[in-house]
């Protein structure tokens, strides 16, 4: 039960990348982010940590319903919010470089950048294949609470690898933009 409940948040989550065109989302205004006096690193983090305020806070909510729903114990509920959690730092996280990596400031309107360009569908795919894998990953397993610490351990290392991406590579190709 956990692990179909897993399955559906990271699912929602994969679907809805808000990191994925920040970047593209300053179209011409670019220029104003690369000259106030505020380090990169903290510009790049304030994008990602909106992604993360937002998807967690939906997220706890719905693992909320879906633990009732479904009945899980409230250690299930946790881990639950925990490893979905982790799900949209990754997200985040590798969103907002695969945008840096693409971004699309030819834009009229707001919604070509945010409907239209490559980065978010590249995003969403990654982040749905993750989520298959997941899925993957618990018929090897074939139990649901190896499942549970592997994909917590998983999500958990590729977030800490696409925040440290952001941060390093990010910063110099935000910096070249």
């Amino acid at each position: 039960k956990t692990a179909v409940c897993l399955f559906i948040l990271c699912f929602m989550g994969a679907t809805g990348v808000i990191s994925a065109p920040s970047i593209s989302i300053e179209g011409k205004t670019i220029w104003q982010l690369k000259v106030i006096p505020v380090p990169v690193k903290n510009i790049l983090r304030a994008k990602a940590d909106l992604h993360i305020l937002v998807a967690c806070t939906a997220t706890i909510f719905s693992a909320i319903i879906l633990s009732f729903t479904v009945g899980l114990t409230i250690l299930q509920t946790i881990f639950l919010i925990v490893i979905s959690c982790l799900f949209h730092c990754l997200c985040a996280y590798a969103g907002l470089y695969i945008n840096l990596l693409l971004p699309k400031f030819d834009w009229i309107n707001e919604t070509a950048a945010i409907k239209q360009s490559a980065s978010v569908l590249i995003t969403m795919l990654a982040m749905l294949t993750v989520t298959g894998l997941s899925v993957a990953l618990l018929f090897i397993l074939g139990n649901a609470t190896w499942f549970l610490a592997v994909t917590g351990i998983l999500y958990a290392l590729l977030a800490l690898g696409s925040f440290e991406l952001c941060m390093h590579a990010g910063v110099k190709r935000f910096q070249a933009l």
